[in-house]
């Protein structure tokens, strides 16, 4: 089958590059005294992949909606490639616009490639038939999202899922320079989601103007060269992913703590929802020393908390460049790293004896022991008094013949809990007690 955007008639290479795909100048839309968008400016360029997120309400949707004309803004103006929105007739911007709804349209009786055959009716006379050209994108559009095999069947009969690549099937089928996609994932399974987001972005390569309300921030991080974060119909931030998806921004706009870092291991923006922990003012008032044993990122909640909490936070022996090693050197946390697949070092194992030793009390995480780190586990026996988080069962993570079960159940003052919020606790009994 061929390409389905070089299938095209369409030619958004004859822009001029100063004319933006979309743009909005001064937009406002409200319901009684219900703002929904606010004062929006923004122009979005060809073969942009733009990111919508925020909470629930915050007016994704409702500015998808407005863009392809299926409400009418209260004042401002809506650009589609130079030209005003209210000036283009529905058939013209389904040539130019393709979309896919959140709410799935009634489809019902319809079989899968007469849905997608939809997608083709803005490219048709009054009264004329789908040509084989026509089906020949349909079918192209459907081997794009991997729904060939649903051809004939009546979409009523699918899944969510499928029923959702098939919508998004149709319009890419409508070939327009511009595709909205409202949550174009949900519903799909984790290898579906993937696909249709790597094959988004081929599209956006091929210059085709993407502008897709996504929930997912580490998918909008992954995939879109520009997000737009939105609050209460207004834009909060406009920009590159890692300057939009600070702490602090995400903070405003979805009253959540996080963690921001790139992932180590494939070099992507990493977003971490930081657990709603119980203040605990006892810890915050002694500013008590902690050391941390942890890796593979299950030390950077805990290490987030302690650290915005006044703490006096150490870790180690990490390997550099672990997602909790980049967690601490960007918190200004002192650590003690050693270069991946090596053991530790007698340097660092003293350094970190040390380090231990001077904590008020130590936390080792949920991490796998085997014959590399079980110099973290001997260090234990330093500490004044060791709290254990186990998500999982010891048993289950000790690789090395039971040597590290054996040294921890030696151990004379030591906790052993099941989560973070239960770590605090521990904390604050150990510290009303010193008191």
């Amino acid at each position: 089958m061929g390409d389905l955007y070089e299938m095209s008639n369409n030619s958004s290479q004859d822009n001029l590059e100063s004319v933006p795909a979309v743009s909005a100048q001064k937009v406002f839309y409200s319901i009684d005294d219900n703002e929904l968008l606010n004062n929006l400016d923004f122009s979005i360029n060809e073969g942009d992949f733009v990111g919508l997120i925020g909470p629930n309400g915050a007016g994704k949707t409702t500015l998808l909606k407005a863009i392809s004309k299926l409400l009418k803004i209260k004042s401002g103006t809506i650009t589609i490639n130079g030209n005003d929105l209210d000036e283009i007739s529905a058939k013209a911007l389904a040539r130019s616009v393709g979309q896919v709804q959140q709410i799935a349209p009634n489809t019902h009786g319809f079989k899968g490639i007469e849905v997608v055959l939809m997608g083709r009716y803005p490219h048709l006379n009054k009264f004329q038939v789908e040509r084989e050209s026509d089906r020949e994108i349909a079918r192209t559009a459907m081997d794009f999202t991997q729904t060939l095999d649903f051809s004939e069947r009546s979409v009523s009969t699918l899944s969510g899922g499928e029923q959702q690549r098939i919508f998004i099937a149709r319009a890419l089928a409508q070939q327009g320079d511009t595709l909205l996609l409202d949550e174009p994932t949900a519903n799909l399974d984790l290898q579906h989601q993937t696909r249709i987001f790597d094959q988004v972005k081929i599209l956006a390569k091929k210059g085709i103007t993407i502008l897709a309300a996504i929930h997912d921030l580490n998918v909008a991080a992954r995939y879109c060269n520009r997000l737009i974060l939105m609050r209460n119909g207004s834009i909060l931030k406009d920009g590159k992913p890692e300057e939009v998806l600070t702490s602090r921004n995400i903070q405003k706009a979805f009253d959540v703590e996080t963690a921001v870092y790139i992932d180590p291991v494939n070099h992507q923006l990493t977003i971490h929802p930081i657990a709603h922990i119980t203040e605990n003012a006892q810890i915050i008032k002694n500013g008590k020393r902690i050391h941390l044993i942890s890796g593979h990122s299950s030390g950077t909640e805990i290490m987030h908390i302690l650290h915005r909490r006044g703490m006096k936070v150490t870790v180690g022996v990490l390997n550099n460049d672990d997602v909790d090693q980049t967690t601490a050197s960007s918190l200004g946390i002192e650590n003690v790293s050693i270069p991946p697949f090596t053991p530790i070092d007698n340097e660092s194992y003293h350094r970190n004896n040390r380090l231990i030793a001077e904590a008020d009390a130590t936390i080792m995480t949920n991490i796998p022991i085997g014959p590399s780190n079980i110099r973290n586990v001997e260090s234990l026996r330093h500490a004044k008094h060791v709290i254990s988080l186990n998500e999982t069962p010891l048993e289950t993570r000790d690789h090395t013949h039971n040597q590290a079960t054996k040294i921890i159940a030696s151990l004379k003052s030591i906790s052993q809990v099941s989560n973070v919020q239960n770590v605090l606790n521990e904390l604050d009994d150990l510290f009303s007690k010193i008191e």
